[in-house]
């Protein structure tokens, strides 16, 4: 008998039950996570990571009109300074911020290896190096001027900014992905003219919906282009915050220098690994399920360099367009050429993970802006005011300039000095220390006209200002300037095309099925494969040839399509269906493939097959008769069996009944 365990009392141990203690303590830990790690911020659609690594670059002076810094430097000093964990977690976030594959407007400048998309990782950041690209200056401008709230880093030695001013929306125009405890976000990347016009639409018109707003923002805007099909799918996605639209590579069929045609691919999925989905088309060309349909092709060249992508896969010469278009879609079915964009649009807003709409995600940028203006505002109305008050003092100072040098000059001291000032002529503290620390240059006739000229230049800056603070259109019509003045610096033209015609990114697989008849064997332990007719007929084949282990025979051989239909039925009443061509083809000697590897949900240790047919018209006026173990007996019309199910109840059964007989009969 096992021993029982003495746990030592300890005052500092509270034992809790595990029931207990995990809703307590995960959930809090699983938004910690979101929040310091793995979230963006709604307002600057930063992570933290990336947040550090800009402000670091910022206190590095890594500026775009200054040399290069080691990434090494850089990653060395925010892992110092800011972000307590591995240097890793760090390169790799410059990396995707520095990569014109990954992110829309590229907010770090590289200079040296930082990858490419066939996947090939950047250089050590011993090697690379980097400074601040020119859009990322917009996202840091103003942080000197307390706009933006700073906290303290995680040793109390420094300080960051909790978030960026950011004067463009940042979560938007770059997107962003990322995976949390519990939570993912993927956001994709948009135009930045389109979002700026989209934020302006809303800030003149509060009520505007989000079918307006697509009017500005027609859709995402992706690195490497592409084709995105379904504005309805994208109209769902932006009201909610969650859905897809499918995204598809940029292809034509074209007439190559050899003479042969050609499928050109200029433009791959947005992440997708180019080298590798090359490599999938040509493993597909030499996989029994895919040859048939991909015979066609002889060669498949990746063309890239540094003018651009460049992908063709060439066919026979004896191929036509029709054939060259159906191998196209059969490749868009098939592999990553055609896939899903999801959107999860979740971000940190008020301080929690939320999921958010395109409208809800500009109302806070815009909040945003209205924070970082006021405070900036307010920041140059307390230095404008201090100065107008300085320039004041000096033009009343040197208006009788010979009473104050005499008064300067009879004091004893510094202190002396400004005292006397103050008491004699009224000056304030700050004037009296200002004119004591003039120099003396600045008494000349042209000097006096500079305090005047800035004396009037203050004057006119308070009050606009104060009209600032005070009239909120005046704020309003700031951020539109400002973002606009953005706009036009950075702005370039949209990448990807848009395609309205939701039934495009649909592509029937019947289309696509290489038309041939065939023979299908099924063995008594569930193994199947199909064999095309002509080469069956010329093998003279026989049953006892196929190579089955022993106890294990060809139970059903019939003839078939590889467009129809192969309906099994079993002994529990069921009936699996499959397509004549997701049949594996094999040679005649070869044994197949279990049945159970290719149909979900059949299970061959607790029902049998006791029938097999294939069905080219389900319409077709016949009849199914099935007969169970106790001798009842049901007909069905075929027609009844149509579905887009792989199982259907063929019929129901008693405690202990079974199917034994199917019989596929006409009429009556």
């Amino acid at each position: 008998m096992a021993k029982k365990i003495q746990i030592p009392k300890d005052n500092n141990i509270i034992p809790i039950p595990l029931e207990e203690a995990m809703p307590d303590n995960y959930l809090p830990y699983a938004v910690e996570v979101a929040r310091d790690r793995a979230l963006p911020d709604v307002r600057d659609g930063l992570k933290p990571v990336h947040r550090r690594i800009l402000y670091g670059s910022y206190l590095l002076k890594a500026f775009p009109d200054k040399p290069y810094f080691k990434s090494a430097r850089i990653v060395g000093d925010i892992l110092g300074k800011f972000h307590p964990h591995g240097d890793t977690s760090v390169y790799d976030s410059m990396v995707i911020l520095a990569q014109n594959f990954t992110t829309r407007y590229p907010l770090i400048d590289g200079h040296g290896n930082w990858g490419s998309i066939d996947g090939d990782g950047a250089a050590a950041m011993r090697y690379t190096e980097a400074r601040l690209a020119p859009i990322a200056m917009e996202m840091i401008r103003d942080i000197d001027k307390n706009v933006v709230e700073m906290v303290p880093n995680y040793s109390d030695t420094e300080e960051e900014p909790k978030v960026l001013p950011a004067r463009y929306p940042n979560l938007l125009v770059n997107g962003v992905f990322g995976i949390a405890v519990g939570l993912a976000t993927n956001i994709p990347p948009h135009n930045l003219e389109e979002v700026a016009n989209g934020v302006i639409a809303y800030m003149e018109n509060n009520d505007i919906t989000t079918k307006e707003l697509m009017k500005h923002i027609k859709g995402p805007d992706l690195p490497t282009g592409g084709i995105i099909i379904g504005k309805n799918s994208m109209l769902s996605a932006y009201e909610t915050g969650e859905g897809k639209v499918t995204l598809r590579a940029k292809s034509t069929i074209e007439k190559l220098e050899n003479g042969r045609l050609g499928i050109v691919i200029t433009e791959f999925p947005y992440r997708r690994n180019k080298a590798k989905l090359l490599q999938t088309i040509s493993d597909m060309t030499g996989d029994k399920r895919h040859s048939k349909a991909l015979e066609s092709i002889v060669d498949i060249r990746d063309e890239s360099d540094r003018t651009g992508i460049r992908a063709v896969i060439e066919f026979r010469k004896s191929t036509d367009m029709d054939t060259a278009e159906k191998v196209l879609k059969y490749l868009y079915k098939r592999t990553d050429l055609q896939c899903n964009l999801s959107f999860n649009m979740v971000a940190l807003a008020d301080g929690k993970p939320q999921t958010l709409g395109l409208k809800d995600i500009i109302i806070h940028y815009v909040r945003h802006q209205k924070d970082v203006i006021t405070r900036r505002t307010k920041k140059e109305l307390q230095d404008a005011e201090k100065r107008f008050h300085i320039v004041e003092g000096f033009i009343k100072a040197i208006n009788i300039m010979d009473d104050v040098i005499a008064v300067i000059r009879a004091s004893k001291s510094k202190k002396d000095a400004s005292d006397n000032l103050i008491d004699k002529f009224g000056f304030t503290e700050v004037q009296a220390t200002a004119i004591l620390e003039l120099m003396l240059y600045r008494l000349t006739g042209l000097e006096i006209k500079v305090f005047e000229k800035e004396y009037r230049e203050l004057e006119r800056l308070i009050k606009r200002l104060q009209k600032i603070l005070k009239d909120e259109n005046e704020l309003i019509k700031v951020i539109k300037t400002e973002l606009l003045e953005i706009t036009d610096r950075y702005k370039d033209s949209r990448r990807t095309e848009i395609i309205e015609d939701e039934n495009e990114a649909k592509i029937d697989i019947e289309e696509l099925v290489v038309v041939e008849d065939i023979v299908v064997t099924l063995s008594n332990e569930g193994f199947i494969k199909r064999v095309p007719l002509k080469s069956y007929n010329r093998s003279n084949a026989e049953p006892d040839s196929i190579e089955y282990r022993e106890g294990d025979f060809a139970k059903y051989i019939f003839n078939s399509n590889t467009r129809d239909s192969i309906m099994l039925f079993t002994s529990k009443g069921n009936m699996y269906q499959i397509k004549g061509n997701t049949v594996p083809e094999s040679r005649w000697k070869d044994k197949g493939e279990k049945v159970d590897s290719l149909i979900r949900g059949i299970d061959l240790d607790s029902e049998s097959i006791v029938a097999a047919y294939s069905i080219n018209n389900i319409h077709s006026p016949e009849n199914y008769i099935f007969i169970t173990s106790r001798g009842n007996i049901k007909k069905t019309p075929l027609e009844k069996f149509e579905t887009n199910y792989t199982k259907l109840s063929a019929l129901k059964l008693e405690d202990g009944e079974e199917l034994v007989k199917v019989q596929l009969v006409e009429g009556e």
